[in-house]
């Protein structure tokens, strides 16, 4: 099963995002908070919701899930100022806006 993200194929198993020949590397935390946030698409989730779900009970700062969040944006080439892949609501959280589909063929395989 792969999943697209506004035309990024997704590829968790090997922590990769590609969108026609280009091909970036997400490290594996910053995959699976873009799958956690995915899963949630069109939803505001809160930032403790995220914390909790990928650092999985582990302490760590509002800044370690800032960083992350830009590490993403950056791969994706969103723009937080006028975001198309991920809104911040601010005090709150963060929303992914982007079209998520999921598809039945292997990320590695679409062109």
């Amino acid at each position: 099963m792969g999943l697209i993200i506004n035309g990024w194929q997704i590829c968790s198993a090997e922590n990769k995002v590609c969108l026609g020949s280009e091909e970036v590397s997400l490290q594996p935390l910053c995959m699976s908070l873009l799958l956690f946030l995915s899963k949630r698409a069109g939803s505001v989730v809160e930032r403790h919701e995220i914390i909790q779900h990928v650092w999985q009970g582990r302490v760590v700062s509002e800044d370690a899930l800032n960083n992350s969040i830009r590490k993403i944006r950056r791969a994706l080439g969103d723009d937080p100022r006028m975001p198309k892949l991920i809104e911040t609501i601010n005090k709150k959280g963060y929303r992914l806006i982007a079209k998520v589909i999921e598809s039945e063929d292997n990320a590695h395989t679409m062109k």
